[in-house]
């Protein structure tokens, strides 16, 4: 049957609120008040008043479908070998009601914590010969080996979990952001590293930058790791003398060879301060948010913090460009099928956001009439649908279960773990089930079969 139908689809410009992309939490989830002020705390558990029932609130923040929650290593492991996944578990439970995932990243020490007890009496005081960042001998044997020991470990437990979004790779320094990194022997630091790349096969990976060989030490045995910063909207929080957004990030980010990462792993980005803090000091947001897209943000760390209501408009745009935006813009199909035969589909799709999704959220079409819905998953891949124009054709094949009869077909995006919601695309028309209507199909009967 040939291709004689077709469908342009109305765009819009409204918020998307999909997986692995936009604003996150931090230490809490939606619905929970924001951080007094412009400090926080991070590196502890997540508060008590966080993991139990209590009334959502609303707040001056966007929604978000990620949570981050940085958490020191001496409270996951309580003495050698002796893990509290208990934790780990009641965060990742809390996010799934939220209808977040996590990021999580494992802090080996910070201002306010410090390695676990046992492996501080083992690597003696800190060392005075360093930066103040540096608490640790990272080239001590206590630490190389427990640390890598607990990290396969979380990642014999965790990877490929739903609800794990992704794992920033933290390797040494305060709150695990590589401080001291050119300090460590080559054999020391392919070790801490070897601990994340052998351990997470399944879910995402960001690293802190760290020079260019080790960037592609870590691309090279995964190549969809993403990167991440932690200053981003630095425009002078420290000094007059110098500021990440033009000092820092633009040389690192070419140096150390980032430039095209995103295409196959995540770009994430922290706030320096807070967005209140930036407002406070006047700093320029449409700048900020203009360097954060053209390196291909997915997600931003707010650290729960006030975003100021003058930004708003600012704001919203923002989240419609951040991350993906999948609008499928003119869908082609044959409305008569035969038993037996093919579906033919050819579509136009744009995406309109400056990043991939990173997982492969499938691609699917739905018949539905007298026999249920039957669901066709395309062989689409979310990931390589990059941001501008993509081409989607194909013939395929109808399920078992259709039967002679009228069905409408429909087009959407399924998450990738079965009972989640779909996937909003950036066009009118979704319906209550998250599936767009395409139009009618007539299965007939087919006197070769």
């Amino acid at each position: 049957m040939s291709i004689d139908r077709f469908l342009n689809f109305k765009t819009h410009e409204r918020v998307l609120h999909n997986p692995g992309m936009g604003f996150k939490t931090f230490q809490r989830f939606n619905g929970d008040p924001l951080i007094p002020g412009l400090k926080w705390t991070e590196g502890f558990p997540v508060a008590p008043e966080f993991l139990t029932p209590r009334e959502q609130v609303e707040t001056e923040h966007p929604y978000c479908t990620l949570m981050y929650w940085r958490v020191a290593w001496r409270f996951l492991e309580t003495a050698p070998g002796v893990y509290n996944w208990d934790m780990v578990d009641a965060v990742l439970r809390e996010a799934h009601e939220h209808n977040q995932t996590v990021y999580l990243r494992i802090a080996n020490y910070g201002d306010n914590y410090d390695v676990p007890p046992w492996v501080r009496k083992e690597v003696g005081p800190m060392p005075g010969d360093m930066p103040d960042f540096v608490m640790v001998d990272h080239n001590h044997p206590a630490y190389v080996t427990n640390f890598t020991a607990f990290i396969r470990a979380l990642a014999a437990r965790y990877d490929g979990h739903p609800d794990l979004e992704c794992v920033d790779v933290a390797t040494c320094g305060k709150w695990g952001e590589n401080g001291g990194i050119k300090f460590i022997e080559d054999h020391n630091l392919a070790a801490l590293f070897d601990a994340y790349l052998e351990g997470f096969k399944k879910t995402r990976m960001a690293m802190q930058p760290s020079g260019r060989n080790w960037g592609e030490y870590c691309r090279e045995r995964c190549p969809t790791m993403g990167w991440r910063v932690d200053c981003l909207g630095d425009m002078g929080m420290i000094g007059n003398s110098f500021n990440h957004m033009y000092n820092l990030y633009p040389f690192e980010f070419c140096e150390d060879g980032l430039q095209d990462w995103w295409k196959t792993g995540p770009v994430s980005h922290e706030a320096c301060g807070t967005m209140q803090a930036w407002f406070n000091k006047g700093f320029d947001i449409d700048y900020i948010i203009g360097e954060a897209m053209k390196w291909h943000v997915s997600n931003f760390n707010n650290k729960s913090g006030r975003v100021p209501p003058e930004w708003a408009s600012e704001v919203d745009y923002w989240q419609t460009k951040m991350g993906y935006r999948i609008a499928p813009r003119r869908f082609t199909y044959g409305h008569e099928v035969k038993l037996q035969e093919p579906l033919l589909v050819r579509s136009w799709w744009e995406n309109r956001g400056v990043a991939p999704p990173y997982y492969d959220y499938p691609v699917c079409l739905r018949l539905v009439g007298a026999t249920g819905a039957h669901v066709i998953k395309t062989d689409t891949k979310a990931t390589e649908l990059l941001p501008g124009d993509h081409v989607v054709a194909g013939r395929y094949r109808l399920p078992w279960q259709v039967k002679i009869g009228a069905y409408k077909l429909q087009l959407g995006v399924m998450d990738r773990t079965a009972g989640r919601p779909n996937i909003h695309l950036g066009i009118e028309g979704e319906t209550d089930d998250g599936w767009y209507d395409l139009g009618d199909v007539e299965i007939l009967h087919n006197p070769l079969a």
